[in-house]
């Protein structure tokens, strides 16, 4: 009885057949359909992480320069050009361009034991930054580091 069945199926039109010309063609026209819907989303996303990324690691280098601008200022018989040069050195180690740093207290040789010196820089993101989505336009980043003077 069951062979007496599968001989009376007749087989569908070949429009309608899966592995068809015209199936294969509503394939091809769906998935171009969700490439296009999807593809800006994902540029959208992909670009903003790259401009993340640019950043962290404008923010870690600004956070970095800082430090060592700070160390160089805490050790006895350091000035002002030391502690810039130590921190430009870094900053263009980094390839991070047009920073503003401050040292605070401006005089901070003649500072008593114990005085916290401050060495804060900071940088804007489109300058520094390889995307040209321009994502973060206008912002700026700021690193910086307090440490105490160690000597007289």
């Amino acid at each position: 009885m069951q062979l007496n069945l599968i001989r009376r199926l007749k087989p569908l039109p070949t429009s309608s057949c899966p592995g068809s010309f015209v199936d294969s063609l509503r394939r091809q026209g769906s998935a171009a359909l969700e490439f296009a819907v999807c593809l800006p989303m994902l540029l959208l996303v992909t670009f903003g992480i790259i401009e993340t990324c640019d950043a962290i690691f404008l923010k870690q280098s600004l956070v970095l320069a800082s430090q060592e601008g700070a160390r160089v200022a805490v050790v006895p018989g350091a000035t002002q050009i030391n502690v810039r040069t130590q921190v430009e050195f870094i900053l263009r180690a980094r390839g991070v361009q047009e920073e503003s740093i401050t040292i605070t207290p401006a005089n901070f040789t003649t500072a008593p034991f114990g005085s916290m010196i401050t060495v804060n820089v900071v940088a804007r993101i489109e300058q520094n930054s390889s995307s040209y989505l321009g994502l973060m336009t206008g912002r700026r980043v700021n690193g910086s580091c307090t440490m105490m003077m160690e000597h007289n």
